[in-house]
């Protein structure tokens, strides 16, 4: 009897009868070149989308102090000592300050303390009587109302009170007081369309970067 060993001894190939198996690797799937021209379209593109929207903001934050300085500078003002004729364009709620630095120009009413700038030198707000009427007469009622301020195109104000105005039309308001170097303002908040259009600019500023 004889043996035969598998493979044979002495046989360099290690599997008996052929050629050893072969296993194919998968290909790496095709990846399309992207054009060197459409690439750098396209990085441009963005760029450009991007300084627009930095350039956006920067106009925008520097509208807003040029909104707010023409805000502050277009509030109604009376002088103290007399009656001012006002004219209401449009309803709403309206902020009464006690101005402490700023100028007056010519105003309708009994004033004699026209055209003449003033600042007040005390460390608190001086005491003011102010009050308000309509066309017919009748007492419009103001709100105390504090917490408000400006600062702005060389006018400092602060908050005394609030009036709704349900009427558009005439109105006098009479302001008494024991000190003169100031003025009562009233107006809508001038801070108000500033700040919205700051935010604005900020949030436009924050996308382009």
């Amino acid at each position: 009897m004889t043996s035969q060993q598998f493979p044979p001894s002495g046989d360099p190939n290690p599997y008996y009868g052929g050629p050893p198996p072969m296993v194919q690797q998968p290909g790496a799937p095709f990846a399309p070149n992207v054009p060197g021209g459409r690439r750098t379209g396209l990085i441009a593109a963005g760029a450009l989308v991007l300084a627009a929207g930095v350039a956006a903001g920067v106009v925008m934050i520097m509208a807003s102090g040029t909104n707010y300085d023409e805000a502050t500078e277009n509030l109604a003002r009376a002088p103290i000592g007399c009656t001012t004729a006002l004219e209401f364009d449009e309803t709403g709620t309206f902020t009464v300050y006690v101005e402490t630095q700023g100028s007056i120009g010519d105003v309708r009413g009994n004033c004699p303390n026209t055209d003449t700038d003033y600042m007040f030198a005390g460390d608190v707000l001086p005491a003011v009587d102010v009050s308000l009427r309509n066309d017919d007469g009748d007492e419009i009622e103001l709100t105390d109302d504090t917490g408000k301020d400006y600062d702005a195109g060389g006018f400092v104000g602060q908050s005394i009170a609030s009036v709704e105005i349900d009427q558009p039309g005439d109105y006098e308001i009479t302001v008494t007081s024991s000190e003169t170097d100031f003025a009562i303002a009233i107006g809508k908040n001038p801070k108000d369309d500033a700040d919205s259009l700051k935010s604005s600019g900020i949030g436009a500023l924050a996308l382009g970067i």
